[in-house]
C-alpha cells in the first residue's frame, strides 16, 4: 500500500480511495497534465469540461506531482491551488 501512495500523484490516490472509503465523500475530478494542455489538447480539455457541465462552474484547480509525497519526504503545500476559477 505504501508503494501505491509513493508512486502516484494526489489525483490517482483520491481516485483509489474513492473505492475504498465508505464514510467519506471525494468530490468529482477531471485530471489532465500541463503537457497535454499545452500541446494542442486544450480544446479537448475545455470540451470535456463543457460536457461535464463544469465549464461555467466555479472550480478549484490543483496541481500535483508524483514527487509530492514519497516515503522520505512530503511537499504538501508546495504546489499551488487556484480558485475559484471558471470558463
Amino acid at each position: 500500500m505504501k508503494d501505491f501512495f509513493s508512486n502516484h500523484d494526489k489525483g490517482d490516490v483520491l481516485k483509489f480511495l474513492e473505492t475504498k472509503l465508505q464514510n467519506v465523500r471525494i468530490l468529482p475530478q477531471y485530471k489532465f497534465s500541463i503537457h497535454n494542455y499545452n500541446n494542442l489538447k486544450k480544446q479537448k480539455i475545455l470540451s470535456d469540461l463543457k460536457k461535464i457541465g463544469w465549464l461555467n462552474t466555479k472550480l478549484i484547480v490543483r496541481s500535483s506531482s508524483k514527487l509530492e509525497n514519497t516515503g522520505t519526504a512530503s511537499l504538501a503545500g508546495r504546489y499551488k491551488s487556484k480558485g475559484p476559477v471558471s470558463g
